[in-house]
């Protein structure tokens, strides 16, 4: 398991809904829910990168891929607001 420190991962998305289990998606503040901003999608690119590697080099193969592992994320800054600086890592 790869764990995502960051501003959330939009799990929505079809690449990444099959490496990350709705239960493990994590926040330290509740109101900013466990996804990160569409405007700011940082978390969700870095859930592919930990997922997936080169996406490219991938299309490029013709071998079939398999899923080694999984993701959890873990939102550490709020959407809002000041962030807790012992949360920064």
């Amino acid at each position: 398991m790869v764990s995502l420190l960051d501003v959330g991962v939009n799990r929505g998305h079809p690449l990444i809904a099959p490496g990350l289990h709705k239960d493990d998606m994590h926040t330290v503040d509740p109101p900013s829910g466990t996804a990160d901003h569409p405007a700011a999608p940082h978390g969700t690119q870095m859930a592919g990168l930990a997922l997936y590697g080169n996406l490219v080099e991938l299309l490029r193969s013709s071998k079939a891929w398999r899923q080694g592992h999984r993701l959890e994320s873990v939102k550490v800054l709020k959407n809002t607001g000041d962030h807790e600086p012992e949360l920064y890592g």
